[in-house]
């Protein structure tokens, strides 16, 4: 017992360290007013318009994912007093200077804090108005930003107003909503040891391979993201935890279980709901009583919508928005299926998400267990394989869609290491651990010191002369645009031969998620690169050169950013 306790201590101190390490990466803070607004006088004429604008776009907005009103146009411009000088400046703009005082360098996970927002406790209206993230997470994370409020580690304000003035409070919400996700996942990484106890039976070799499991590099970066895609883990897990109880015990109330487990980890994130189909596989292979096979599905399928249903009652009340949503979710992959994404999620997604000793040993038991084919190992195939076909087809591109295989990939490894030489496996596990945990740790690295972000917004603001033509592809955005003082420049957004702009901001999104970064230097034919801004992943001198084809999620850290003059 007292070994046990141990090696899973280990596993929480190494969880520790690389899931907490630089969460507070990118959030919003005082000195963004600097570097957005040059001053507080300036912030000062700017709230009215901000707050207005805001308040617009949550009564259009009234869930999530909803469309706009076909008349909302945002290059409409609002005549605004500047410092005693009226200035005409766009709903557009005026909603992405806003952003950067609420929002983080994470795209999107401000749809967190805004649907929670969106609550309205006293008069008991839970409704989320956000479904792809299920109350498992919202409120779970409600009650937890609560509890840090009562501590003062937090401010809860219902005047959106105070966080313009003070970005910093709102930053405080970004990094603890955070740390509420990796603590979550660190607990995962517990139930995987005894997941692998249960497969191993070898407390060492479960150590190690749990070791693996918590220092996943897509693991670790996704800590570090306000999302609930390592969060939902703990119950993904869970789910797999009691699933092999009922393997080795045939007791009816651990598939019950595993159910409901199943149903929370689609009431944490929808696609996380596909783990059912393990359970369903566990009952059609190891079911003793072929006569009780479909009762018992029956009986599980149950479980796990009502634990959905439990914990996401407004999915029901508000019916036709959950529908809107998941036809909106939708939208993101139509048509846009192919081959050449399962190719490149199989080599190099997983590559990057798994880091790349995972995704080598993960291929040679996946053999090895087909060598020595058994029921387990068909039970994780029968859901790995449509999973990998599913997420790779159509989400090949990214990383963190395609967790929710990750765990079987784990399964793999750890059935595989059970049918070679023990001491053959620690050997693997011990070499592939500490190459895994620089490749990490060096990723991790990325989310401390000064975000690269800001550091271009401050270069921009002293070097491009006031009032000078600055061309942006799209418009200004945290997550991808640094931020500097729009009102200072005259502000071009749109393709360089339309707008013909002095300067133009560009970031590595542009060319990873556009065509490439050869077609973006012949775009800007008529430009020179006068300064690169880029950080590379590193741990102690050691650097790991990125792709120019990283997968599209990768560069969220700090992604390169090229600042263009046109050639006179």
């Amino acid at each position: 017992m007292i070994r046990r306790t141990f090696l899973i201590l280990v596993i929480v101190i190494v969880g520790i360290f690389l899931h907490v390490k630089g969460i507070d990466w990118g959030v919003p803070k005082d000195y963004r007013i600097d570097l957005v607004f040059g001053e507080i006088g300036i912030l000062n004429d700017m709230v009215e318009p901000m707050l207005s604008t805001h308040m617009n776009l949550r009564e259009m907005q009234i869930y999530y994912g909803a469309e706009y009103p076909p008349d909302y146009d945002t290059s409409k411009e609002m005549l605004l007093n500047i410092k005693g000088v009226k200035k005409k400046v766009s709903i557009e703009l005026i909603n992405s200077m806003r952003s950067y005082l609420l929002r983080s360098y994470g795209a999107d996970e401000q749809a967190v804090l805004s649907s929670l927002s969106k609550m309205n406790p006293s008069k008991m209206d839970f409704n989320p108005h956000f479904f792809e993230y299920g109350g498992v997470y919202l409120y779970l994370l409600g009650c937890f930003l609560k509890i840090c409020s009562l501590f003062d580690m937090v401010e809860l304000k219902s005047d959106i107003k105070y966080y313009f003035f003070y970005p910093g409070k709102m930053g405080d919400l970004y990094k603890f909503s955070r740390l509420f996700g990796a603590i979550f996942f660190i607990f995962s990484a517990i139930f995987f040891y005894f997941l692998c106890l249960k497969i191993t039976k070898d407390e060492f070799l479960s150590f190690l391979i749990s070791l693996l499991f918590v220092s996943t590099p897509g693991f670790a970066l996704w800590s570090h993201y306000l999302k609930p895609y390592t969060y939902g883990l703990f119950y993904v897990v869970c789910c797999l935890y009691f699933n092999f109880k009922y393997i080795d015990e045939k007791r009816v109330s651990w598939l019950v279980l595993s159910s409901c487990f199943a149903g929370f980890a689609m009431g944490s994130l929808l696609s996380y709901g596909f783990v059912i189909l393990a359970v369903i596989c566990a009952i059609i292979l190891f079911c003793i009583k072929s006569n009780e096979i479909l009762k018992n599905i029956i009986l599980c399928c149950a479980s796990f919508v009502l634990a959905y249903l439990i914990t996401n009652p407004y999915v029901l009340i508000s019916w036709h928005e959950f529908i809107n949503e998941i036809h909106y979710i939708g939208s993101y992959w139509k048509n846009s299926a192919s081959f050449e994404n399962l190719k490149y999620f199989s080599t190099v997604s997983l590559k990057y998400g798994l880091g790349l000793g995972i995704w080598l040993i993960s291929i040679l038991y996946f053999f090895i267990s087909l060598l020595n084919f058994d029921k387990r190992f068909l039970l994780v195939l029968l859901c790995l394989v449509p999973f990998f076909v599913y997420f790779g087809l159509n989400t090949g591109k990214w990383v963190h869609y395609a967790f929710i295989i990750y765990p079987f990939i784990f399964l793999v490894i750890a059935i595989g290491a059970t049918l070679i030489n023990k001491k053959l496996s620690l050997m693997i596990f011990s070499f592939v651990f500490v190459w895994t945990f620089v490749f990490t740790l060096s990723h991790v690295n990325l989310f401390e010191g000064e975000n690269i972000r800001a550091v271009a917004g401050r270069w921009i603001n002293e070097n491009i002369p006031a009032r000078e033509s600055v061309g942006l592809l799209e418009a200004p955005s945290p997550w991808r645009t640094p931020p500097f003082q729009y009102l200072k420049y005259n502000i071009l957004i749109g393709s360089p031969e339309k707008t013909m702009a002095q300067y133009y901001v560009i970031s590595e999104y542009q060319w990873v998620r556009g065509s490439s970064l050869l077609e973006m230097r012949k775009l800007f034919a008529d430009y020179d690169i006068v300064k690169e801004f880029s950080k590379q992943p590193a741990f102690l001198g050691w650097k790991f050169t990125q792709r120019q084809d990283i997968p599209y999620d990768w560069c969220h850290p700090n992604p390169v950013i090229l600042i263009w003059k046109k050639r006179n």
